[in-house]
């Protein structure tokens, strides 16, 4: 009897083994397409980046720039320019001296010795009506830092820098009526040098919003799952043709700290609302997914098809532009610690 129940134990196992179906395929019908990239906005000159796809079971983990295309830009299917590339630039980029306008219909056309020619098209999206940006319950924390500028002649110097930053921003849309639009928020912290330099801290934040999407993504082979928030980026779906507001914090538990190069001059919480194309989104949203399932689920992660609108090749052209809102942070109002730092 324990025999025969050790047998019954192992058929299972022998079932799994039993059920493999290898699947046989020719390595040399895998072929190489172009990869085409670029995001349009009317604040900067167009500009394309452009390489080879990879098979998945390649060994090198890069993939080959392309620097030897032709590429050619049409507004309403009349050629406008034809793109160049920087002589000493090996990293497959291409420009334009044109710079998109909102509404603009644009396609992009790309062509390379041994490689199917490739293009995509979109039109520009116009700036989002952002009718306020309202920021309340703002607590920053600031330090005193003291150092050595090792300039001639040597100096010791103190300034006060903003580190420790919590809000919630309320963002009020008017969306527009009879088009599906999309939406992406960021929030830096900018620090402004009196040496005319700054830098931009992109802040995480947290929504309890239902515009944005969350996702379950499994982390074990047996169902367990995690719920993962797609914050930043939305749709109107919820709320098309009228106003909508939705509210962000900085999570409480979020540092921004640095060594500052040269005295503080000033820093400003930024609010950015992009407006961003359907293409741009679709772009985002399964990449997102995606990344999700690889890094958590493994090899046994539902794979994502990411979207791509590129004509007989990979990649994405999308299209964003943007308003944004400035708070600038008084350091007097700041809680300033006991903590100095010399160097």
């Amino acid at each position: 009897m324990k025999k025969l129940f050790n047998i019954l134990l192992l058929l299972p196992v022998l079932t799994l083994f039993q059920c493999e179906n290898p699947i046989d395929f020719d390595l040399d019908l895998v072929e190489s397409k172009l990869v085409l990239q670029s995001l349009l906005t009317s604040t900067e000159n167009v500009s394309v980046q452009l390489s080879a796809s990879r098979f998945f079971l390649d060994e090198s983990d890069k993939f080959r720039k392309i620097n030897n295309a032709t590429i050619l830009l049409f507004k309403d299917d009349v050629i406008i320019d034809t793109l160049h590339r920087s002589a000493e630039d090996e990293g497959g980029y291409y420009f334009s001296d044109y710079i998109p306008q909102a509404g603009d219909h644009l396609k992009l056309q790309a062509a390379a010795p041994g490689f199917e020619s490739v293009e995509s098209e979109i039109t520009v999206v116009a700036l989002p009506n952002l009718v306020s940006a309202e920021v309340l319950d703002i607590k920053c924390r600031a330090q005193t830092v003291e150092w050595l500028i090792s300039h001639q002649p040597y100096r010791t110097y103190i300034d006060t820098v903003i580190y420790y930053l919590t809000a919630n921003i309320t963002l009020t849309i008017a969306d527009t009526p009879e088009i599906d639009e999309y939406y992406n928020i960021i929030l830096y912290l900018k620090t402004n040098y009196i040496d005319g330099t700054s830098e931009l801290t992109r802040f995480p934040f947290e929504s309890k919003n239902i515009v944005f999407s969350s996702n379950e993504v499994n982390v074990d082979m047996f169902g367990g799952g995690e719920m993962a928030k797609n914050y930043n980026i939305f749709s109107d779906e919820l709320f098309a043709g009228r106003n909508y507001s939705i509210t962000v914090n900085l999570p409480e538990n979020f540092y921004s700290y640095f060594w500052p190069e040269s005295i503080t001059k000033s820093q400003y919480l930024i609010v950015e609302l992009h407006s961003v194309s359907k293409d741009y989104y679709f772009y985002r949203l399964t990449a997102a997914k995606a990344y999700n399932g690889m890094d958590m689920g493994g090899m046994f992660g539902e794979p994502v098809q990411v979207y791509s609108n590129v004509k007989n090749g990979i990649g994405v052209v999308g299209s964003y532009n943007v308003v944004r809102k400035e708070i600038k942070l008084n350091k007097s109002d700041a809680d300033i610690t006991e903590i100095t730092e010399i160097y």
